[in-house]
């Protein structure tokens, strides 16, 4: 299973967010700056698109990945850990927490990263061992 144009395009995106963080050591600071290159304001009070960064768990990133029905949001998440355990210091434990609207696509989510099988794991088990 192969990443479609746009699933990369969110990939790149994301890899972007993460070398702002890196440049700007503060996930807030590189929340506004990667979406201030991208011509918005996250600070603008009248944007309904975009709001300033939530930093819920201080210090400990959150990536939120928007992407349409049946998008392929599960495969982009699989290749993103990726993307973000490659830009972490290899000191930091790598823990990821997967939210999902509903117990049924929990079900279905569980299973699938569990099937050795499925791409989903496939692509994981790719990703360990790179």
């Amino acid at each position: 299973m192969e990443l479609k144009s746009y699933q990369q395009e969110v990939l790149n995106d994301l890899d972007a967010f993460m070398e702002q963080v890196e440049a700007d050591g503060n996930l807030k600071v590189a929340y506004r700056n990667f979406w201030l290159k991208k011509g918005l304001d996250v600070n603008d009070l009248q944007s309904e698109v975009l709001h300033p960064y939530d930093n819920t768990v201080t210090g400990v990133p959150r990536v939120m990945l928007k992407v349409p029905t049946a998008g392929g949001k599960t495969f982009i998440a699989c290749n993103a850990l990726k993307t973000i355990f490659d830009r972490q210091p290899a000191a930091l434990p790598r823990v990821v927490t997967w939210f999902v609207p509903s117990d049924s696509i929990l079900t279905q989510t569980y299973n699938n990263l569990n099937n050795p099988q499925h791409p989903y794991r496939q692509r994981l088990d790719k990703i360990g061992r790179a």
